[in-house]
């Protein structure tokens, strides 16, 4: 995408134009309501849970309907977010992986191998909303290549 493209797009992202719906799973509530709002904004519909369970379940059941899954992967309960994801990759949702305080450095091997496995994108905390709006995009143009969207 040359410049004046990515400008136009970015513009078109803060009027609304993203129309994707998204899982969104951490046990944060206030980042829960920030992301919430956030993706509203850019014209996703959003459902959102702050506890894995709840979230495996809504996954477990009605998976396909989502266009994406942000999950935060350091959770405190159990299961925790790798569990979310698993469920996420096997409802052939797109993931990304929320992860906080970290570096790509700081990953245990294991961690980036799964991140890998399932084909997960990595999203460090802070976030900014335009650069979780052109990944999202891009999971859903793989779902729309892939056939996987209404």
């Amino acid at each position: 995408m040359n410049n004046a493209n990515a400008v136009e797009r970015s513009r078109q992202l803060r009027k609304g134009a993203l129309r994707m719906r998204i899982l969104i799973v951490d046990d944060n509530k206030l980042l829960l309501k920030i992301l919430t709002r956030t993706f509203q904004n850019l014209g996703a519909t959003v459902t959102w849970f702050d506890d894995s369970n709840d979230a495996i379940s809504q996954l477990r059941q009605v998976g396909a309907e989502f266009d994406a899954v942000i999950s935060d992967y350091e959770m405190k309960e159990n299961p925790d977010g790798c569990s979310v994801l698993r469920v996420a990759h096997e409802s052939g949702v797109p993931v990304l992986a929320l992860c906080t305080g970290r570096e790509i450095d700081d990953f245990a091997k294991e961690d980036l191998e799964f991140f890998r496995k399932i084909d997960a994108m990595i999203l460090l905390k802070p976030l900014e909303p335009r650069d979780c709006a052109t990944l999202l995009e891009s999971c859903n143009f793989k779902r729309r290549s892939d056939g996987k969207t209404d």
